[in-house]
């Protein structure tokens, strides 16, 4: 997003720009993350980029906007249903 441009500001305060629908996409994107980060046989270097990622993304997660804009979409876009099933829901763990 921000390479494209299309932010100037930090991720957080700029969430208006995102649909509630996005912002659940965006919120599927970091569980099926966690869920690879937590798979057996990853390079030690690898594992502990994704956490260092997640680490990072944990502190935007937990913002009221993002969390209003889950919220708001529901069950998200059709389309990612059956992704969402299989995939589960990282729980967030700011300033760690």
């Amino acid at each position: 997003m921000r390479d494209a441009g299309q932010m100037r500001d930090s991720y957080d305060q700029n969430l208006g720009y995102y649909t509630a629908e996005e912002i659940w996409v965006f919120d599927l994107a970091i569980d099926v993350i966690a869920m690879l980060g937590s798979l057996g046989g990853l390079p030690p270097g690898t594992r502990a980029r994704i956490i260092d990622d997640l680490k990072l993304l944990d502190n935007n997660v937990s913002t009221h906007h993002w969390k209003k804009g889950v919220r708001q979409a529901g069950g998200g876009p059709a389309q990612f249903s059956e992704l969402r099933a299989h995939v589960p829901q990282h729980q967030p763990h700011p300033g760690r």
